[in-house]
């Protein structure tokens, strides 16, 4: 109970009891998250609510093949904000399909993208750091130079 946050009924708490035995009953494993804590809120300061709904449940099999598997949850804002999403979303969409049809379409469109232009950052992120190392490792390197002809210098100085 420790994913909610705010008042629940003694129905809210039998479900989630009963969704708890569902998945002891059927040897689930929860994969736990990273990232924000709650995916889904509403309310104001005085009746607040939010809870983690979004989960990942395998069996044991599926967990020994993939030991790497998780879950990680982004932030809502994150692909709202970004300044391709708009027109990714509006260039997507298609209101002709039937529905089923579309949401796979769709969501195969949202990983490309995701991983294509969303993930960028990530790796752009690494390229930018690699960069700082390189320029740091190149100062360091002409900062020993500049040591060693100074000190040369100093020395020749003093053969004179």
């Amino acid at each position: 109970m420790d994913e909610r946050v705010g008042i629940g009924g003694n129905e809210k708490v039998r479900r989630c009891r009963l969704f708890v035995e569902w998945i002891e009953r059927n040897g689930l494993i929860d994969l736990g998250c990273s990232g924000t804590t709650y995916t889904w809120s509403r309310g104001t300061a005085e009746n607040f609510k939010s809870a983690r709904l979004d989960r990942g449940l395998v069996d044991e099999d599926w967990r020994l093949q993939f030991e790497e598997g998780a879950v990680r949850i982004l932030p809502k804002e994150a692909w709202i904000h970004h300044d391709q999403f708009s027109e990714f979303v509006h260039n997507s969409w298609r209101n002709e399909e039937p529905l089923i049809l579309f949401m796979k379409i769709f969501s195969k469109n949202m990983e490309a993208w995701n991983r294509n232009i969303f993930h960028n950052i990530f790796r752009k992120k690494s390229e930018l750091w690699a960069r700082l190392e390189g320029i740091q490792k190149d100062s360091r390197e002409n900062l020993f130079q500049e040591e060693n002809t100074s000190t040369e210098g100093n020395v020749y100085l003093l053969e004179d």
